[in-house]
């Protein structure tokens, strides 16, 4: 008998919190924009309408997919005093811990907020999003007014890609050109920071010198780090709000991205490549998507060298005489491309006690009086047997005997442009 009185009295009781607990607000703000570190608030208001409930009662929140509790943002408005559990921040625990008195209303708030998961869930499923609660008396679920959700929606930002120029194009074979992206968010939720890149399979392009907003804040982001085939510059939130002004990149705005890009081939096909972006946050990574392609051409335009060599030798080959000075010209006719990485070979014959003077090779442009010492990287001195049948000298009388080999090798450190010498 005992067990079945005490049976209804907790149906009793059960029945009686649940007619005289009034859910004044249950409102969750609308939307959360997903990304958003502040979040948006959640607020529940009950008044207790007669009966004193006894310090321990429970309030379950369950929050909805890809949502949760913003750590350390329960406010409390008014009402008996409460704690809160966070340790699983999809569903936080409200905890009165004094009596709950007659007429006295508990109203708090939360802050939630919106990862990855929660984008995906409305990209996907298009979801509806909806909290819900649950008070416990005693242990009890007490229902509430028949009230225990509450319907929100979800937000995010859209990133695209677009190239605004690359100049020049084409670009001479080891050239550079400077390349502008722009990223564009088309959502109604703002980006808080990014990560950009260019996919390029071939390995003829090196990347270098990213700036932020080129023509405002110029906010240089460095010479981006490889992964792969790919070149990735990090954006921060600190970078565009320094750029927009606000939080990130706003819902409706762009910025721009103007990067080098060197030519390390002379391949006359052109290069290909895509540009590509991704986004998150928390820890997470929202959106991974390529949405432009940038070509690159490559001038053919070939260099047209022509070559000529004046030699000032005296009678015998210098010997007992001024030194022999030999000039040789190199003129890149007008309109021609740019003649880069120049290979110069000089070889001659001489007595074998002859010889070429390696210190002293130097350079002039188009008759200039200023000359430039070209360091010699290969030197040649073959003596003895290699012209038997050739004419030498010797005490300035001919005689048919031994000359010897001498040269000097070299690569200048000067590119020649069309039209110069």
């Amino acid at each position: 008998m005992q067990k079945v009185l005490t049976v209804i009295a907790l149906l009793w009781t059960a029945t009686l919190h649940a007619q005289l607990l009034n859910q004044d607000v249950f409102l969750a703000e609308d939307p959360i924009i997903v990304c958003d570190p502040d979040g948006a608030t959640l607020n529940l208001t009950i008044t207790n309408a007669n009966v004193l409930v006894p310090a321990g009662a429970e309030i379950e929140i369950y929050l909805a997919t890809g949502i949760e509790l913003l750590a350390g943002s329960l406010n409390q408005i008014s009402g008996p005093a409460i704690t809160i559990d966070e340790s699983d921040p999809t569903t936080p625990v409200i905890t009165t811990t004094v009596d709950w008195g007659t007429f006295e209303t508990l109203e708090f708030e939360i802050n939630r907020v919106a990862g990855c998961e929660a984008r995906t869930e409305k990209v996907e499923n298009n979801a509806t999003f909806e909290d819900e609660y649950q008070l416990f008396i005693d242990g009890m679920p007490i229902m509430v007014n028949n009230q225990s959700d509450t319907d929100y929606d979800v937000v995010y930002g859209i990133l695209s890609l677009s190239e605004v120029y690359t100049n020049p194009n084409p670009v001479a074979p080891d050239g550079q050109a400077k390349r502008r992206m722009r990223i564009t968010n088309a959502g109604f939720g703002f980006i808080p920071e990014f990560t950009v890149g260019e996919v390029e399979t071939s390995g003829d392009l090196t990347y270098s010198s990213f700036v932020l907003d080129p023509d405002g804040a110029a906010i240089a982001l460095g010479d981006g780090y490889t992964v792969g085939d790919t070149i990735f510059v990090d954006v921060s939130n600190m970078d565009l709000s320094t750029v927009t002004g606000e939080d990130g990149l706003p819902s409706n705005s762009f910025v721009e991205i103007e990067y080098c890009v060197d030519v390390n081939t002379c391949n006359f096909n052109g290069i290909t490549s895509t540009l590509v972006g991704r986004w998150g946050c928390f820890g997470d990574e929202c959106e991974f998507f390529d949405s432009a392609i940038a070509n690159l051409g490559i001038d053919v335009n070939d260099p047209e060298i022509t070559v000529t060599k004046t030699e000032s030798f005296a009678s015998c080959y210098g010997i007992m005489e001024i030194p022999d000075t030999t000039f040789i010209t190199f003129s890149n006719a007008d309109g021609a491309g740019v003649a880069k990485d120049l290979y110069v070979l000089y070889r001659t014959a001489r007595t074998e006690n002859g010889g070429i003077d390696a210190d002293n090779v130097e350079y002039t442009f188009d008759g200039g009086a200023t000359w430039t010492n070209i360091t010699v990287d290969e030197f040649y001195n073959t003596r003895g047997g290699e012209n038997p049948d050739a004419y030498g000298c010797e005490g300035l009388e001919m005689f048919i005997g031994d000359l010897a080999n001498f040269g000097v090798g070299m690569y200048p450190d000067f590119d020649l442009e069309g039209g110069e010498t």
